[in-house]
């Protein structure tokens, strides 16, 4: 995509980003580093800590919840089911509330924490 205005020379405001030695564009789950590259090439860099739910695996026991609330519940993982997608990705838990048993299917992200064992 070509910037250039009717002179030839680069639109006010918009000078190359190849004449930028680095750049730094913080967001809420990375940055955006550019470093002496064309624009359109860049390098994404996740600064945000990876979900709890990555680690989770059947036989682990975790807090269940939702962060709009303070409720939650703990349960043990029965079983992981991958997504669609990537099937190493996990995205539905079976899982066994430890106060009365009642077997269920949750989301992921509802995964809040995970209880270490003793």
């Amino acid at each position: 995509v070509s910037r250039e205005g009717q002179d030839g020379g680069v639109a006010p405001g918009r000078e190359s980003l190849a004449a930028w030695p680095r750049l730094h564009a913080a967001t809420s789950t990375g940055a955006l580093l550019l470093d002496t590259m064309s624009e359109d090439q860049f390098k994404f860099v996740s600064t945000a800590p990876a979900p709890v739910f990555l680690s989770v695996k059947a036989g682990m026991t975790v807090i269940c919840g939702c962060s709009d609330s303070d409720d939650w519940w703990m349960a043990d993982v029965l079983h992981v089911d991958g997504g669609a997608r990537d099937a190493k990705v996990p995205t539905l838990f079976q899982v066994a509330d430890v106060d009365d048993g009642t077997v269920r299917w949750v989301c992921a992200d509802l995964v809040t924490h995970i209880i270490p064992r003793v």
